[in-house]
């Protein structure tokens, strides 16, 4: 749908999600850690496809997550949420459901 829908904003998607994966790599590796396992890309890109093509078919989405935002481990697959933000589909203020 996503793809039918923007094949640009498609890609960029993906290639955001592979430029965040890049830098948790990087920042795995500083701390003596393995990379993020085969699997993580895609969830990763299941997870924002997902959310950014609901988005445009819903036209409305709320994203809620089970934990505080700041207790998100930096390398669960969670932690790709800001990529949708980033790409200005997902509005943090709006779409965003924070935990309390």
């Amino acid at each position: 749908i996503l793809k039918e829908h923007d094949d640009k904003l498609f890609d960029k998607l993906i290639a955001d999600t592979d430029r965040s994966i890049e830098d948790k790599d990087q920042r795995r590796q500083k701390a003596g850690k393995d990379p993020l396992a085969d699997w993580y890309r895609h969830f990763a890109l299941l997870q924002e496809v997902t959310k950014v093509a609901m988005k445009i078919v819903a036209g409305d989405i709320t994203v809620a997550h089970t934990i505080a935002e700041e207790e998100i481990n930096e390398f669960s697959v969670t932690s790709a949420w800001p990529i949708g933000v980033n790409l200005g589909i997902i509005d943090y203020d709006n779409d965003m459901l924070s935990y309390t």
